[in-house]
């Protein structure tokens, strides 16, 4: 009910029945344009939650947002460098073994 102006929460916001479903429903017509207006991309959103409640997160997910790292990482193991001491306090466990 974030687009609808009101003063009192019972009187303006709940309906006859005492829910807030009732007015959401009533006046959903009414600040629909306003929605589009704050909410621009919510059918591409919407769209996305459902891909992802289907197929579950991608699996190459991290590689499609920074591809290089993972290739940056095979090269260092391959060369032999190994992490810093002073730094071992914020290197995450699951990457000290790589």
């Amino acid at each position: 009910m974030l687009y609808l102006p009101w003063r009192n929460k019972t009187r303006d916001l709940k309906g006859s029945d005492g829910f807030y479903k009732t007015q959401y429903f009533k006046f959903k017509p009414k600040f629909a344009e306003k929605m589009d207006a704050y909410e621009p991309n919510m059918d591409e959103y919407s769209q996305a939650v459902q891909k992802l409640e289907d197929n579950g997160p991608p699996e190459d997910g991290w590689a499609n947002l920074a591809p290089q790292t993972e290739e940056q990482q095979h090269e260092d193991v391959a060369e032999g460098s190994r992490d810093d001491p002073d730094f071992e306090a914020i290197t995450p466990a699951a990457d000290r073994n790589c």
